[in-house]
């Protein structure tokens, strides 16, 4: 029980700009990022558990932390927009208008948020960005944890409460934070009497802290997906703490902090993990990341900023037919990576195929995000198709077919549809007019449905 009490209060690409591509050292060429914009709390701000300075890394560049590497190969410029501390509810009250934020509204942080402008900046380095990576949550159900926890005991005026949260206070302040001291906070727990209703707080208040943070997450990346809907958008997942040195030193031959430190990683990244699939985001887990206290290592830090390149597209995709630098390379991109359509082959996206009524049931379905058994089913009844899956579709076909596809989707009000005709006009005097169009110029063709 004191080991895990313990354990809750102490968890308390390359430049692009001109059209040419420079490879990484494993060979990998990324997209043309020119603006790198970095969101989230006190491991996304590259705060040192050793060096201990929170100040050094509130919405400031940090050289060592994981946001300046990858920027660094990357070419771009760095938007460091993160800092100790940060919760979700920081997040939405800098990109929200009007939030009602808690009492813990940035708690403990040195940095004058409330400078008039400072909201704009923060939105502004959401708008300008070409990728965004985001890592948030630990404070959240953590962090959040013991300042209600510690609040609450405060509040009680149940005798040496009082006097226990105020010791814990002190003991966190010290320069360091080490097996002794843990010890030190569960023996006075102990010799007051406090672990009884200690153990009745935790449970409550861990679940609040979650049911919170699992709805403001998907609030944040709504928020992001407002002020910029086409930016290429990571989620990194929380640490595993049981790789966190301070535990290998307290830790026992029953392994229980490993397991904890696994629930809590498991638990806590599991909105991130559910977001990927329904926003298209994409996830980055850094499980294995060795830590310190509750914060990367040096090493650490350069593994994150290794698994989020490895992420990262490269702009040398098997399409041969489709690659980088054709023209035909940043609709298949787009509609691949969406998952909108999909090659003929590995290598091979088939841009020179005939599109069929069949494929344009399927894509259209992609994008509704449809789950249907029949997509040339369900298409043809909505009334998007006609005809046999594998005949031929002909350009006033497919413009027909977005045209009512967007009314479908409710994206057909006046202005759109002018900036719609216009479209469908400029195209009449290129290929795409005559004869079956095929795949690669479908591609072109839908990403200007999307507005790319």
């Amino acid at each position: 029980m004191k080991k895990i009490i313990s354990v809750l209060l102490a968890v308390s690409v390359v430049l692009c700009s001109f059209g040419f591509c420079v490879a990484a050292a494993d060979g990998k060429q990324y997209r043309d990022y020119n603006v790198y914009t970095l969101l989230g709390d006190s491991v996304a701000s590259g705060y040192d558990d050793v060096e201990k300075d929170s100040t050094s890394c509130q919405f400031k560049y940090k050289e060592n932390g994981y946001g300046a590497k990858v920027a660094k190969v990357l070419g771009a410029k760095l938007n460091s927009m993160a800092c100790p501390a940060v919760r979700t509810v920081e997040m939405r009250y800098l990109l929200e208008d009007d939030y009602p934020a808690d009492d813990y509204i940035f708690y403990g942080i040195a940095y004058d948020w409330q400078r008039e402008g400072f909201k704009e900046e923060y939105r502004n380095a959401v708008r300008e960005a070409d990728i965004i990576t985001v890592g948030i949550g630990g404070n959240d159900y953590l962090t959040y944890l013991v300042w209600v926890v510690l609040e609450e005991m405060d509040n009680t005026g149940l005798g040496v409460h009082k006097e226990f949260a105020n010791k814990i206070k002190e003991l966190i302040k010290e320069e360091g934070i080490d097996e002794e001291i843990f010890e030190t906070i569960i023996d006075v727990a102990s010799v007051m009497d406090v672990l009884p209703d200690l153990a009745q707080m935790l449970p409550t208040a861990f679940a609040e802290a979650l049911k919170r943070y699992y709805v403001n997450w998907n609030c944040v990346i709504e928020d992001i997906y407002y002020y910029n809907e086409d930016v290429e958008l990571y989620a990194i997942g929380g640490l595993n703490y049981s790789y966190c040195e301070i535990f290998d030193k307290i830790d026992d031959a029953s392994g229980i902090l490993y397991n904890i430190g696994k629930v809590v990683a498991e638990v806590g990244n599991r909105p991130q993990i559910d977001g990927a699939e329904k926003y298209g985001y994409t996830y980055v887990s850094t499980e294995g990341t060795d830590c310190v206290l509750t914060h990367p290592t040096p090493e650490g830090y350069t593994r994150i900023a290794e698994l989020i390149l490895d992420a990262l597209p490269d702009v040398r995709y098997g399409y041969t037919d489709a690659a980088y630098g054709s023209e035909y390379y940043n609709a298949v991109y787009f509609m691949t990576r969406k998952g909108y359509m999909e090659g003929i082959s590995d290598t091979e996206f088939g841009v020179k195929e005939k599109f069929t009524a069949g494929e344009l049931a399927e894509t259209l379905c992609n994008i509704a995000g449809e789950t249907q058994d029949d997509a040339f089913a369900w298409a043809t009844e909505k009334g998007f198709v006609t005809g046999k899956a594998d005949s031929d579709v002909g350009y006033f076909a497919l413009i027909s077919a977005l045209n009512s596809f967007s009314k479908d989707q409710g994206k057909a009000d006046f202005f759109y549809s002018i900036r719609f005709l216009l479209f469908a006009v400029k195209n009449l005097f290129t290929e795409a007019a005559f004869g079956t169009v095929k795949r690669g110029t479908a591609a072109k063709v839908i990403c200007g449905y999307c507005g790319l």
